[in-house]
């Protein structure tokens, strides 16, 4: 089980986000043991692991901050200027950005408020089934799409991706 967590106790001390509500939402991520028990609402946590660190922006501040949201979860400036064009151009037009350093050697990119085209595009560079690539296809969806792409940061193939919403 995977808990997240906004980063109010200066973790990730950058750009004066601290206790700020809204946007931009720098975090961390904690997964816990089968036998643990998750944090108190107040946010002090249980038996969890720390396991990833993340910001969250809206896209246009996203673009202004790039370079320093990078740094602040750990991406050096080679693995920032390799995964640029992907974060900030892939999808034009969504409305937040969403960064994840969690296992060594990748990059988890969320993309929040794709088209419709844009989901069909995502399910088609992940590999998805056929049979889901068809049944988004011929839907007449009008939700607000969120996909997350996993990429080596070597290389920038795709490890895996994922959806979240129903269909």
């Amino acid at each position: 089980m995977h808990f997240y967590y906004r980063d109010v106790d200066g973790t990730l001390p950058i750009l004066g986000h601290r206790l700020r509500s809204g946007l931009p939402f720098f975090g961390y991520a904690e997964s816990l043991a089968d036998n643990s028990t998750a944090g108190t609402p107040a946010g002090t946590t249980g038996d969890g692991v720390r396991e990833s660190y993340f910001v969250l922006d809206a896209h246009t501040g996203f673009a202004e901050r790039y370079d320093a949201y990078m740094a602040a979860v750990g991406f050096d400036a080679d693995v920032a200027a390799r995964f640029r064009h992907i974060i900030l151009h892939k999808h034009p037009g969504v409305s937040e950005i969403c960064i994840h350093r969690k296992l060594a050697g990748q990059i988890f990119v969320q993309w929040l408020g794709i088209t419709k085209t844009q989901f069909l595009a995502v399910l088609e560079e992940v590999a998805a089934p056929a049979a889901l690539v068809e049944h988004v296809r011929a839907g007449d969806y009008h939700i607000v799409h969120e996909v997350t792409v996993v990429y080596r940061t070597s290389d920038r193939s795709v490890v895996r991706g994922s959806f979240y919403g129903v269909l």
